[in-house]
């Protein structure tokens, strides 16, 4: 029996990866970033949020909240170079990646 993929047992149309596009209402720039980056989201009634930034392992390596407006700066201050991911939650969620140079 020969497969077509390095997966044998996954149903290729739940399949899900890494897309390269924030979710609508969601956006992070500039990405990839240096020193600070500037993420807006769309919170029209001033919802609290918190922001988590995490390593790859989903290890939360900061946390910020409580968020009321709808954008917010990330510094990179002590962050090593690599890919973060970004969660903004509230009552709604989103998610993104970030990458620090």
């Amino acid at each position: 029996m020969e497969f077509s993929s390095p997966f044998s047992n996954y149903d290729e149309e739940t399949l899900t990866g890494i897309s390269e596009t924030e979710p609508a209402g969601f956006n992070i720039y500039p990405n990839p970033f240096s020193d600070r980056t500037t993420i807006t989201f769309n919170n029209p009634n001033f919802e609290k949020h918190q922001l988590f930034l995490m390593d790859l392992t989903g290890k939360v390596i900061r946390q910020i909240g409580v968020i009321t407006g709808n954008q917010i700066e990330l510094h990179r201050e002590n962050l090593s170079p690599g890919l973060y991911m970004i969660e903004l939650r509230g009552k709604n969620i989103y998610r993104g990646m970030v990458v620090v140079e």
